[in-house]
């Protein structure tokens, strides 16, 4: 069932301390494929998801603003 839910995750929108821990964590269970973490990774390395499927680095309507969305959204305030 999680399966289907887990590609549409905005991985990208994780500060990179939610990323380490959330990676951490996937270790035991390996629910989210390392492909998806890797490109959340490139993400944060590349300003503004250049390389990255931006899709998945816009928010959502209704998605708090955070301080680390800056670097994704450049409409952020």
């Amino acid at each position: 069932m999680a399966e289907a839910v887990v590609p549409g995750l905005r991985l990208a929108l994780l500060s990179p301390s939610e990323l380490t821990t959330l990676e951490e964590e996937n270790r035991k269970d390996q629910l989210i494929p390392v492909e998806s973490l890797v490109e959340a990774w490139k993400t944060h390395a590349l300003c503004k998801g250049r390389g990255a499927r931006l899709s998945l680095c816009r928010r959502r309507h209704g998605t708090l603003p955070r301080e680390h969305h800056r670097r994704l959204d450049p409409q952020h305030k």
